[in-house]
């Protein structure tokens, strides 16, 4: 499988081979990061597409019942009127809609969210002020003036929710799958690079960027992303070849974990589960497998945990105060204290053990041995090797550290992997704006001086 980046960030153009392991290196500022993000991008941006965009209705029907509960402001009378008889003589939703914020507590499941959507129109287009007069809860000279007062706006209220509702139509009615797979890259691509995809170099006059994956000459997908007065995309394909991207590029993300609030999914935008960093807290967050794929998942990675137990014994445990690294004969450590390198540890145990890494996984990791002793990398490197190899995983992944490169090396060919690792390295252009990648198989020598040079030249002022 291939990678083609044109005018993504710093990158000029460059085609990067994914096949099995691919090793990035370079200066600070190359670009590496660009390339890991944009690979992301475009894989998760445009997996399981009916599922996200069944997931995105969903969402977006739950804040329109919100929308439209507050519109109507039903809860101002919902001691008046029996909402409970409402629902059995007339509709489902009257009483979804009289409980206001706490709706979605009742909410019922909809295998088909457009369904929904129609129920909830044709609940708002039922209500009268006469129907609700009709199902007070007490005598007419008992009902209060507030009451009466509600009811003559009541038409008023009634029309501003259907306008509201009218103006979803086209999402529920005609809802398009490649239609959606745009907004889908679109939306991606901006929350990874915060809106700046396009090229650094100012003297670039088309302000477009293409990204390319493409295998065995079959191209899979092809995307193009504009900056006009927001980003846009095109999509001329929408194979990717493989269902499954994971980005990894910091261990605290175990400290950002957090109980999800239960309103907050009303609230948040929806391509933050599928950032790489929500993407990443669902599956760490995600309950163990069933017993059957559990005792699967320990027959293939076997291997790969004992030597990871080596390191980091314990195991992460989801509890109502919080996540915990839990260890034999040791009291329960939050992951907030918890040693850095064994966070990362950690996050690739947990994966593993949830069977998140296999065959069709991208796993990307930026700089993983950043916070890691020599020793740890050296483990770390053999484990990452043993998850090309006995899962047949790809992985992308970025250093800086000639240790650690001298581990990777050395694990792939002790495992007879050499063949299916790629390595390349950060060339800069002419121009002194923009980047490009060169194969580096033939000749690792050269990654191996661009870390050295900075050793020579402080040991030189050292002696001096």
């Amino acid at each position: 499988m291939e990678l083609t980046l044109q005018n993504v960030g710093i990158i000029n153009k460059t085609t990067i081979e994914l096949n099995g392991l691919t090793v990035i290196c370079g200066s600070n500022n190359s670009g590496k990061s660009t390339a890991g993000k944009a690979l992301y991008a475009a894989i998760e941006s445009l997996c399981n597409l009916e599922e996200k965009l069944h997931n995105e209705l969903v969402l977006n029907y739950r804040r329109a019942l919100m929308s439209v509960s507050r519109i109507l402001d039903l809860t101002s009378v919902n001691k008046y009127v029996d909402f409970n008889r409402l629902d059995e003589e007339y509709h489902k939703n009257f009483s979804l809609l009289a409980v206001g914020v706490l709706s979605f507590r009742k909410m019922p499941e909809y295998d088909n969210i457009v369904e929904a959507y129609i129920s909830l129109k044709e609940a708002v287009e039922i209500l009268s002020p006469q129907l609700l007069f009709d199902f007070a809860t007490k005598r007419k000279s008992d009902l209060p003036k507030k009451f009466f007062s509600f009811l003559d706006n009541f038409n008023e209220s009634k029309e501003k929710a259907l306008s509201f509702l009218g103006g979803l139509n086209k999402y529920y009615y005609n809802a398009n799958i490649h239609d959606f797979s745009e907004k889908s890259v679109a939306a991606l691509f901006s929350i990874e690079f915060d809106g700046q995809v396009f090229p650094v170099n100012k003297k670039t006059k088309e302000r477009k960027s293409t990204v390319v994956i493409s295998k065995n000459g079959e191209k899979g997908c092809t995307l193009s992303i504009y900056e006009k007065k927001d980003i846009t995309a095109v999509v001329n394909e929408r194979k990717t070849f493989l269902n499954n991207a994971i980005y990894i590029d910091d261990p605290y993300a175990l400290d950002r974990l957090a109980r999800v609030d239960e309103y907050s999914y009303i609230y948040r935008s929806s391509q933050d589960d599928y950032s790489h960093f929500g993407k990443l807290s669902r599956l760490l967050m995600k309950k163990n497998s069933s017993l059957i794929e559990s005792s699967i998942n320990k027959e293939n990675y076997n291997s790969i945990v004992s030597k990871l137990s080596d390191v980091i014994p314990g195991t992460l445990s989801i509890r109502d105060s919080g996540i915990y690294y839990e260890e034999t004969n040791r009291e329960p450590l939050k992951v907030q204290n918890l040693a850095t390198g064994s966070k990362m540890f950690s996050i690739i145990k947990n994966l593993l053990e949830k069977g998140e890494i296999n065959f069709d996984t991208m796993l990307i990791l930026d700089e993983p041995e950043a916070h890691l002793h020599p020793e740890w990398q050296n483990v770390f490197a053999e484990i990452i090797i043993l998850i090309v190899k006995e899962f047949n995983a790809h992985v992308l992944l970025t250093t800086h550290s000639p240790n650690f490169l001298m581990a990777i090396e050395a694990y792939s060919k002790k495992y007879g992997i050499s063949e299916k690792s790629n390595y390349y390295m950060a060339k800069r252009n002419n121009d002194g704006n923009t980047v490009d990648y060169i194969c580096v198989n033939d000749s690792l020598s050269m990654i191996y001086s661009s870390f050295t040079q900075p050793l020579v030249e402080v040991k030189q002022l050292k002696d001096n």
